[in-house]
């Protein structure tokens, strides 16, 4: 007589399916951990059984691999560790593929206008200064002689890293 635990776990290894952002490792992992249980409560479930378990409950981006697999390997002789490591080569490569490469920009600047109005590009260095005249006379512009250590700029012109 089959106990209610048995067939609960034999209905739960029925319905095991592969979601879409699970690795295969883990996926595995999930049905050994089923199989595993099926098998400590005494009832028999064939290697053949699980191989093919796995095969039918992958996520849709295996279907390539499956199929290669099945093409190229009979079924029945096939292992769970022979699947397990077709199905990581290929998702590795699947990965290798579908991961974006990551931006690597410098610098970036954006342009705008200063926090007074003005805007910062085609004024020359120091606003609306052009470098003309004396060295060191700013009486004429107000006195708009650039220190650096206290230059803030608001949102204006930014330069970052990325």
């Amino acid at each position: 007589m089959v106990s209610v635990r048995q067939q609960t776990l034999r209905q739960r290894f029925d319905l095991l399916q592969m979601k879409e952002d699970e690795t295969i490792q883990h996926y595995i992992t999930r049905v050994l951990a089923v199989v595993n249980l099926i098998r400590g409560m005494g009832s028999e479930l064939k290697d053949s059984e699980v191989v093919l378990k796995v095969i039918w409950s992958l996520s849709s981006r295996f279907v390539h691999a499956v199929t290669s697999i099945e093409e190229a390997r009979d079924m029945s002789k096939v292992s769970l560790d022979e699947l397990s490591g077709s199905l990581q080569a290929h998702e590795a490569r699947f990965n290798q593929f579908t991961e974006r490469p990551e931006k690597h920009e410098a610098f970036v600047m954006q342009g705008g206008s200063r926090s007074d109005g003005t805007n910062w590009r085609g004024r020359g260095r120091f606003g609306g200064f052009r470098g003309r005249g004396k060295a060191g006379d700013n009486s004429r512009y107000g006195n708009q002689r650039a220190n650096i250590n206290s230059l803030e700029v608001k949102g204006s012109c930014v330069i970052s890293c990325v």
